[in-house]
C-alpha cells in the first residue's frame, strides 16, 4: 500500500488501489474531515488517524483519532479546508485519487449525499442537542461553528459563490 501511493505511475495506481483500499469508504472519511474542518488530521498533517488492515478483505481502513482541533476549535476561517480539494499537497493518496476524473466525480457525489443526509442543520442540530444535554455546563460548544459550516457547505454544493 505504501509503495503504491509513493510511486509515480498513475496507471499502476489506478489499477491497483481498489485491492488495498475501499475507495468509497476512504472518500467518505476525507469528506467528513473536510466538512468539520479537521486540519489536524490526514488532510493536512498526515497524522491523527490509525490504519487498520482488515483481515476479512485485506484492505486498509482509516480510523480517525484526536478530533479536538476540529469544528472551529482552532479559530480558523470557515473556508480553511476546501471540500473539493481537501489536502495541502503532502497527501499523495488523496491527490492520486482525486486526480482521477471518475473518482473525483464519485467524491463529489459523496459530498452531496452526506450534505443532504447527515450534514444538515436538522441532523447536526439533533446531535448537538443530545451532546449538549450530556455535557451541560461546558463551554465552547461547536454548534455555532457547525451551523455556519453547514450553510457554507450547502452554498458551495449548490454552486453559489461566497465572498
Amino acid at each position: 500500500f505504501g509503495r503504491l501511493i509513493s510511486q509515480t505511475d498513475v496507471t499502476l495506481f489506478r489499477s491497483r488501489i481498489g485491492s488495498f483500499l475501499d475507495v468509497d469508504e476512504f472518500l467518505r472519511f476525507i469528506a467528513v474531515n473536510a466538512f468539520i474542518v479537521n486540519t489536524d488530521s490526514y488532510l493536512r498533517g498526515g497524522h491523527n488517524f490509525y490504519l487498520y488492515l482488515d483481515s476479512t478483505d485485506g484492505r486498509v481502513r482509516f480510523m480517525p483519532w484526536d478530533q479536538d482541533l476540529s469544528m472551529g476549535s482552532r479559530a480558523g476561517r470557515m473556508d480553511a479546508v476546501d471540500i473539493f480539494r481537501p489536502y495541502s499537497g503532502d497527501q499523495p493518496l488523496i491527490y492520486w485519487l482525486l486526480d482521477d476524473p471518475a473518482v473525483s466525480t464519485r467524491y463529489r457525489a459523496i459530498l452531496k449525499e452526506l450534505a443532504a443526509t447527515i450534514f444538515t442543520a436538522a441532523e447536526v442540530g439533533k446531535l448537538m442537542t443530545a451532546l449538549e444535554a450530556v455535557g451541560a455546563g461546558r463551554v465552547n460548544s461547536p454548534r455555532p461553528f457547525l451551523e455556519q459550516r453547514i450553510a457554507y457547505v450547502q452554498d458551495l454544493l449548490a454552486g453559489r459563490h461566497l465572498p
